[in-house]
């Protein structure tokens, strides 16, 4: 169908539009050109049909990645592009299980901790110091300082900090 516009795009290029015979060779493209964005509607609302199916279907199965999946390619949300992980050599790891391994080791030596049990008791303890004491009132507000706070507010929003 497609190609057949291209023809008749030709034709109506070759012959003058202002005859009568490009006249109707314009009105053929028309309507042509009507019949494929007809189709092109059509094509695409049985894409997106199946594919709400499919995400149906694996939401029925508990197939939680599936539906999630189904539910991008509906939406147009294209997944970007990660870089390349490198070893500690610099050499590309193309395993899924290197790659979480290297990431696994990136953060270990980035947090300074080991999975191991052996390393977690050798781990220094760090001295707590006890927390500083801060000039806040805990105690509930009284009467007096809601009936100020109100007072201080001016449709609804406060002008200056309370006192507490």
């Amino acid at each position: 169908m497609i190609e057949r516009m291209k023809q008749m795009k030709g034709r109506i290029c070759a012959v003058h539009a202002r005859t009568r015979k490009g006249k109707e060779l314009e009105k053929e493209y028309t309507a042509l050109s009507k019949e494929v964005k007809k189709c092109a509607r059509r094509d695409y609302r049985v894409y997106v049909d199946s594919t709400a199916n499919e995400a149906q279907i694996a939401a029925n199965q508990g197939n939680i990645k599936g539906m999630f999946n189904a539910i991008r390619r509906l939406m147009n949300n294209v997944w970007p592009n990660t870089a390349p992980i490198r070893d500690k050599e610099g050499k590309t790891i193309t395993s899924i299980e290197g790659q979480i391994q290297r990431w696994k080791e990136y953060f270990e030596e980035i947090l300074n901790t080991s999975t191991s049990p052996i390393g977690k008791e050798e781990t220094v303890k760090a001295t707590l110091t006890p927390p500083l004491e801060l000039p806040i009132s805990v105690r509930p507000p009284s009467k007096r300082e809601i009936i100020d706070a109100i007072k201080t507010m001016k449709n609804g929003k406060i002008i200056s900090q309370l006192k507490c």
